[in-house]
């Protein structure tokens, strides 16, 4: 190692210059890692189903800077999804740095008291 190498915690965590896609960004997880990419200077673009929860979400989290929020309303559950989440982020930006991939969804194929056995 270097002994030039920046270390500092300002040059490890500055993502300034980085604009930054969080799925599933609305909520939980998601919110929490966008939070700590605008804290600390992106651009960050959150994807979730749920407009009112990405309006509020993103309201709170541009009030924290000294990056922003934008929100894209995007169900990723089939490819359709996909591609519009796609065509919305190009209307938006030419590049991404980061994608934070944080949206699922979990389906039981039957009753929990029927998953007796987990291999």
């Amino acid at each position: 190692m270097s002994d030039r190498a920046n270390l500092t915690v300002h040059n490890l965590f500055n993502f300034s210059n980085h604009v930054v896609l969080v799925t599933g960004g609305a909520t939980g997880l998601g919110e929490m890692a966008a939070q700590g990419f605008v804290q600390n200077g992106a651009r960050v673009i959150i994807a979730s189903r749920k407009r009112s929860e990405l309006e509020k979400t993103a309201g709170r989290l541009n009030k924290l800077g000294p990056g922003t929020c934008d929100i894209v309303v995007a169900d990723l559950k089939d490819k359709a999804g996909c591609d519009h989440l796609v065509a919305e982020v190009k209307k938006m930006t030419d590049r991404l740095t980061v994608l934070l991939n944080n949206s699922g969804a979990s389906w039981f194929v039957a009753p929990v008291t029927r998953l007796d056995k987990i291999s």
